[in-house]
């Protein structure tokens, strides 16, 4: 007697179900055009990346190295963007980093993955929403609801908590959970409208910062510490100012997440992206480099750098227009991850691996009530248990992650054949293994692993391996000479790595979709070296910033066996055919007991 077991095979089994037909069934609606693609990431872009994060960076960390860190990071970051129009152009459903390795790798490393970046996107809404609140009360309320918070609470929180209660950060979160709960096309015309100020602003800096700022300043020296020069904290300061900011551009995630919810995603995910990816790196390396030239940069305030630097020439009316593009800013960045967020919710639950309650759409707004109740209620709570300068460190290392996975998972996509194309032995066993069938599966609406994709993800996953041993190489051990020793060694892995990605180009057959309009270049080369580029920036991060990933991957392991194995839609549905089968079998014995007493 055939054994069944009730879960999938959650390392084995790659699915992909119905994301390849042209209409997913879904209850989001279809309403965003092209336009409004590209400001919901440049929206999630420009508002994190050159408003809130900037300030912060240079004060804390790189100096006035922070230009050149924007400058490495949209580099590393290009053959992300590649990869992200390549999937954006193959799939219109509900898309994001999660499915594509749901697709690619299975189950469990997207639990992994879900986790991870819903995780990364509630620390980004608390942290914008803080710089936010932040200015909303020294700009508009004269501190008055930091003086009352630190004198009524401070003496009974904690060390380890925030020293004040942001009211003003909490108000915020519970605004744009109600301008999400009203309907995307309501944050889509509203965040139009905010990128196109908060880009104006950024040109009216740029021309106050050439008039009243000082080439010395790129270069100055802080009396009290002694740090100074262009590079103030080293390498290792403008490396890491790299890797965090690569936070800014989690914005592509904006983008995927509401392919579903545009009227031609093959055509406009693509576009929106490279667009969105131009104009945003464009704009933080400006307001970069205008806010080291204005201010030396050892003077430059965490929370309201842009608008301290400004108020230092008493400039009353671009103060204000600078504190509005601030607060604009952040509202504009909070608004746009917590609908990523809320995407993100929605998509696994409705896939069984989370709570089904999140799943659940209004009629009226089309949007999804529960998921966003509670990804506002996780972000107020991290205002409430992390301060600024706290997050800012933990803040990229989940994001780093996710661009490294999407340059895998495409590599991965690219070498499988689409639905149409006849499945090989190897598809037929692994096919019947899953579904409990002795023939073979040929519909078109689920994909399975083929002898080709599998030998890609085994050697291509070699590569990666490589690829972090080399970084690890570049740091440790410490008793290794660095030129004579560890360099050699890298140079030796990174001949291997690139043999690896010769012999994949070369030996195997790429595929594309029916209607796909762009497929990244040179696959596996770019993908590959996107790897290796993340895994560097991820190398450079806090140590903090590496635990808190482990964290991550140790709570998706656990909601995983513990919930998604047995609710996950495979499971579920793999439930019915087998009380099918068992139905149709008892069927049979009784009509056979029927016919022999007969």
């Amino acid at each position: 007697m055939e054994n069944y077991d009730c879960g999938p095979p959650p390392f084995k089994e790659r699915v992909l179900q119905r994301l390849v037909a042209e209409e997913q069934d879904h209850d989001l609606k279809k309403c965003l055009n092209l336009a409004d693609l590209i400001f919901q990431g440049l929206s999630h872009i420009v508002g994190a990346g050159v408003y809130v994060i900037t300030p912060g960076i240079i004060a804390m960390v790189a100096g006035p190295s922070t230009i050149l860190s924007y400058v490495l990071t949209s580099v590393v970051l290009l053959p992300t963007v590649f990869c992200y129009m390549d999937l954006g152009s193959r799939f219109q459903g509900v898309c994001n980093a999660y499915v594509y390795v749901y697709i690619s790798l299975g189950e469990y490393l997207a639990s992994l993955i879900w986790v991870i970046l819903v995780c990364e996107l509630t620390l980004v809404v608390s942290l914008v929403s803080l710089g936010l609140g932040r200015n909303i009360d020294k700009f508009l309320l004269n501190n008055t609801a930091h003086n009352l918070e630190t004198t009524m609470l401070e003496p009974y929180l904690p060390d380890f908590l925030a020293h004040n209660l942001n009211s003003m950060a909490i108000l915020f979160i519970l605004v744009i959970c109600a301008i999400n709960c009203s309907g995307i096309k309501q944050v889509a015309w509203l965040n139009t409208i905010i990128t196109v100020f908060l880009l104006a602003t950024i040109s009216m800096f740029f021309i106050i910062a050439m008039i009243y700022g000082s080439p010395e300043n790129l270069t100055a020296v802080d009396p009290n510490s002694g740090k100074g020069g262009f590079f103030a904290f080293g390498a290792k300061g403008f490396l890491t100012a790299s890797a965090i900011l690569v936070v800014s551009y989690s914005g592509f995630e904006s983008i995927v997440s509401l392919a579903a919810e545009a009227k031609n995603p093959r055509r406009d995910v693509p576009i929106a992206t490279i667009v969105s990816y131009v104009i945003a790196t464009v704009a933080m390396t400006t307001l970069g480099f205008s806010l080291v030239y204005i201010c030396p940069w050892y003077e430059v305030t965490r929370e309201t750098g842009l608008a301290d630097a400004i108020g230092r020439y008493h400039l009353t009316i671009p103060v204000y227009i600078v504190t509005a593009a601030i607060i604009a800013a952040s509202f504009s960045s909070g608004l746009a991850s917590l609908t990523t967020l809320i995407r993100f919710l929605y998509g696994v639950s409705n896939d069984g691996l989370f709570f089904e309650m999140f799943s659940v759409v209004a009629e009226c707004s089309k949007v999804p009530i529960p998921a966003a109740i509670a990804a506002s209620t996780a972000c107020i709570v991290i205002t409430l248990v992390l301060n600024y300068r706290q997050l800012i460190h933990v803040v990229s290392g989940g994001i780093i992650l996710t661009f490294l996975v999407i340059n895998y998972t495409t590599v991965i996509i690219s070498y499988r054949k689409p639905p149409g194309v006849p499945p090989d032995e190897r598809s037929n066993l692994v096919d019947n293994e899953v579904t409990g069938k002795s023939e073979p599966d040929d519909k078109d609406d689920v994909i399975k692993i083929t002898d080709q994709d599998f030998i890609v993800s085994v050697i291509f996953g070699i590569f990666a391996k490589l690829c972090l041993l080399g970084c690890i190489l570049f740091y440790f051990p410490k008793s290794w000479n660095f030129w004579s020793v560890r360099i050699p060694l890298i140079c030796l892995i990174a001949i291997v790595c690139i043999a690896l990605l010769v012999v994949i180009r070369l030996k195997f057959t790429l595929y594309k979709v029916e209607n796909q309009t762009f497929q990244c270049p040179l696959i596996p080369f770019i993908p590959g070296l996107g790897i290796a580029a993340m895994m560097f920036s991820f190398s450079n991060l806090e140590p903090i910033a590496h635990v808190l990933s482990v964290i991550y991957a140790i709570v998706g392991t656990i909601i995983y066996f513990t919930y998604g194995y047995f609710n996950s839609v495979i499971t579920v549905n793999k439930r019915k055919n087998l009380i099918a089968r068992s139905n149709s079998i008892g069927e049979e014995q009784v009509a056979d007991d029927h016919d022999t007493t007969s």
